[in-house]
């Protein structure tokens, strides 16, 4: 019986049809690459972490005085009002001013009362004295009119007298009627004479006590400018005092908060802690401040920036996945790095487009301290540019250095 032949289950050869598609497909997957990386561009970022801060910046919360830190107030994040106490500090120097407050208080008060009693002794003894003057007018007006009566009593006695003597002499008259009026006439002289030297002892008791009035009124203005510039002396003190220990107690002073706002960052973070006059305990942002992002970028893409250029702002608070890309503007870049984390970087600041982001239909404003991740768009580059970019970093790394005394045209 004749062996017949065998044939396989299957063609091992394709149908030629079958070549000649896969061929065309290869070439037209190759050619559409090929236009591909021609003619798609992919935007080329630099990016950066960057986190929110008000738009003149952080408000630095300050010691005061020397000291050291009691309490602890606050913390990293919480919202604060406006003379909230944040810190509390025991202080030498406090308590020192704080006596010294005390004492002036105590002397302002003593000063007060020995101008009060001052005044009062010498209100009481000028209206002694201007009775005492007073009554010496009156005794002087009464002597004055004395002296004018007995002026007209001697002036009529010294004429009868006179006229006895010529009585006498003409015989009408006896030795003693003459006698009789002389004595009369001698006595009424001596009366006016003592009533006027009265009258002036009187006047210049009214002399003296008005000296002496005046004397008093002298040494009291005296007493008084000593004692009111004694006073104003410590009130220019006290009133410095005052407002320099508005928040103190004793030798203990309370840290403030400046403004509303919220505590971004705690310097002092428990009690104990030594602080010096100036030293900065927290920062704080105060609310209705605006809001711009603050970015770092690494060395390598700086020269890429520009202002003007859009940035992508990925919040950690808000995942893009969720709630979107957020945009902003590039407003400024540092002319100068910075050192962080062991490598230099440059700041730049970004305006924001928005100032909330919408949760489940609700705006939620965005808050200082917020952060994550932005993206700023520098340039569009083609896919075939990707291959090539091997190339040219191997063509400058097979470059010879110019040799010496050669230069090289930079073209622009």
């Amino acid at each position: 019986m004749p062996q017949e032949e065998s044939t396989p289950f299957l063609e091992t050869d394709p149908p030629h049809w079958a070549a000649r598609g896969l061929s065309y497909i290869l070439i037209l997957l190759f050619t559409a690459a090929l236009l591909a990386s021609a003619l798609v561009h992919i935007p080329e970022t630099v990016s950066g972490s960057f986190v929110l801060v008000p738009m003149h910046g952080t408000d630095p919360v300050r010691a005061s005085d020397d000291g050291i830190v009691s309490e602890v107030r606050v913390t990293e994040g919480a919202s604060v009002r406006k003379g909230d106490p944040l810190f509390v500090i025991q202080s030498k120097l406090t308590g020192d001013r704080s006596a010294e407050l005390r004492t002036l208080r105590m002397q302002s008060k003593g000063s007060g009362d020995k101008l009060a009693s001052a005044h009062m002794k010498y209100e009481s003894q000028r209206l002694a004295d201007e009775q005492e003057e007073k009554r010496l007018n009156g005794h002087s007006d009464y002597l004055k009119r004395m002296i004018e009566l007995k002026k007209k009593q001697l002036q009529l006695a010294t004429d009868l007298a006179e006229n006895h003597e010529r009585l006498r002499r003409e015989g009408i008259t006896n030795q003693a009627d003459y006698t009789a009026a002389q004595i009369d006439a001698d006595r009424i002289a001596l009366e006016l004479q003592q009533l006027e030297t009265e009258n002036a002892e009187t006047q210049s008791a009214v002399q003296k006590l008005r000296h002496e009035s005046a004397a008093r009124l002298a040494e009291y203005k005296t007493l008084e400018q000593s004692i009111r510039e004694q006073t104003g002396g410590n009130e220019i003190r006290l009133n410095s005092l005052e407002k320099e220990l508005v928040h103190s107690s004793g030798d203990e002073f309370t840290v403030p908060a400046p403004c509303a706002g919220m505590i971004l960052g705690l310097r002092v973070q428990s009690p104990g802690a030594v602080v010096q006059n100036g030293e900065p305990l927290c920062q704080m942002a105060c609310s209705g401040e605006r809001l711009q992002a603050e970015m770092t970028v690494p060395e390598s893409g700086l020269l890429r920036l520009r202002t003007g250029q859009g940035v992508k702002l990925l919040y950690d608070a808000f995942p893009y996945q969720r709630y979107g890309v957020k945009y902003g503007t590039v407003r400024w870049i540092s002319p100068a790095g910075v050192a962080e984390n062991d490598t230099r970087v440059f700041r730049v600041l970004v305006d924001l487009q928005e100032g909330a982001v919408s949760v489940h239909g609700q705006l939620r404003a965005l808050m200082p301290g917020m952060g994550g991740r932005a993206q700023v768009v520098v340039d569009k580059r083609s896919l075939i540019s990707y291959a090539f970019a091997p190339i040219r970093q191997l063509k400058s790394m097979l470059e010879n250095p110019p040799e010496k005394g050669t230069t090289h045209e930079v073209k622009p």
